[in-house]
């Protein structure tokens, strides 16, 4: 069974980062555009994604990563 592949996508996006408790306002909906599937490349479909406690840590900026 094939699925037709949308055109776009939601993503949600890290607005700006807390400095407290962290709330629906440092966070962004957004559509764009499925990229382009090349040579070699497969896409990915998410269809659930897990919250856990140490993305707290990484959204904060404190882990050393960007």
């Amino acid at each position: 069974m094939t699925t037709a592949v949308p055109a776009t996508h939601g993503e949600v996006w890290l607005s700006a980062r807390p400095d407290g408790v962290l709330g629906t306002e440092h966070f962004e909906v957004v559509r764009v555009p499925v990229p382009e599937v090349r040579a070699g490349q497969v896409l990915v479909r998410n269809r659930l994604m897990s919250v856990v406690a140490v993305m707290r840590t990484l959204i904060e900026g404190g882990a050393g990563l960007p």
